[in-house]
Formats: structure tokens, sequence, C-alpha cells
């Protein structure tokens, strides 16, 4: 695998973190009371795209509005499962005020930075996993490697291994990055039985 496109893969979850916006292109959906039909709610690299980023908006065949994150996290919520507190955020509720008035307005709005945006982070590993489990890739391997980013891990992209042995190496960088440890932090404590 080349470094580049190792490199890529790792930074993606920050790459969508730093965007002013996301635009989420729902090709296949020509009405919204068919948002749940899109398959982009079960792709495994999409996650992130509807995650990472400050402000997400939705659109459906022939670029047709469909809703800000904000607006339908209900709606992302029952279709991902997702809890709603992980979809909407601050920043969300302040662009769609803030899109609303401008239309009223005739203004345009001015652009939102909230790295605030790691409330996501908060989420137990489980509850994180647990987002992903009904998600797949085209390769299996890439099914962990499209969760780097949802953990702040990184790690090198292994192919031909298997999704499973794939899976254990990104358990593994998580169990390290969880675990605080610092060299020369450890202490040594004697063990010693009482005498009675």
């Amino acid at each position: 695998m080349g470094a580049e496109l190792t490199e890529a893969i790792n930074s993606m979850y920050t790459y969508y973190r730093k965007a002013r916006i996301c635009y989420v292109y729902l090709s296949e959906i020509t009405d919204a009371g068919a948002l749940a039909d899109a398959r982009w709610w079960t792709r495994g690299w999409t996650l992130q795209e509807l995650l990472a980023p400050t402000h997400a908006v939705f659109y459906m065949l022939d670029w047709q509005y469909i809703g800000a994150r904000a607006a339908m996290a209900d709606a992302i919520s029952s279709i991902t499962g997702i809890q709603r507190q992980y979809l909407v955020h601050r920043a969300d509720e302040v662009a769609q005020t803030m899109d609303e008035t401008s239309s009223i307005a005739g203004m345009q709005r001015p652009h939102l930075k909230d790295s605030a945006r790691e409330v996501v982070k908060t989420a137990s590993i489980a509850k994180r996993m647990s987002w992903a489990a009904k998600r797949k890739t085209s390769r299996s391997e890439d099914m962990p490697h499209s969760l780097l980013g949802l953990f702040s891990v990184n790690m090198p992209l292994l192919y031909g291994g298997g999704g499973q042995r794939a899976f254990l190496r990104l358990q593994e960088e998580i169990m390290k990055s969880q675990i605080a440890w610092r060299e020369g932090s450890l202490e040594v404590f004697e063990l010693r039985q009482d005498d009675e």
C-alpha cells in the first residue's frame, strides 16, 4: 500500500472535521420520504462523513436540497441508530438558524468553525463500534480502516490478511490509545505477605 494512500486514509476524519461544510449527495433518492433507502447510510466510509464535519447538508437526485444534519437529526438517528446528541451540535443549530435568517434577509451565512464537534469522541468505544456494525465496505479490510479517525488512531494499511485481522489490529491500536503509559512512570510495588 502506498504511503500517500495510507496517509490520506489515516487523515480522512481530520479532513472532514476541518471542512466548512460536507455536501452529501444521495443520488438514488428521488423523494425525501425515501431517505432511509439510500445506500449511503450503510457504507463504511460514509460514517466519518456524517459525524466529523461541523455542518453537513443533504441533497437528492438532481441536487434537490433535503436538509441540514441538524434539522434531520431525528430521521438520521432513526435510520442509523446514532443518538441525536452526536448528530446535532450547537454549531449545527446555529447554522440552521443562520440559514433561515439569511434566506429571509437575503444575506450569506458567515463561516462557522467549531472544533467542539468532537462530541462524537465522548461516546464510548462500544457505542462508536455499534454505529459501524451494520455498515459495509467493498473490501473486508476497509471496514476497520474506515473507522481509524473515529477512534483517533493511525495504523498502516495492510491488505490481504482479511477483515478480521485488520479489525484485530484496529482494536489493538484503540487499546494502546486508551492506556496512558509513559516511559518511566510505572512503579514497581513489592508484593509481600503479611506476617500473621
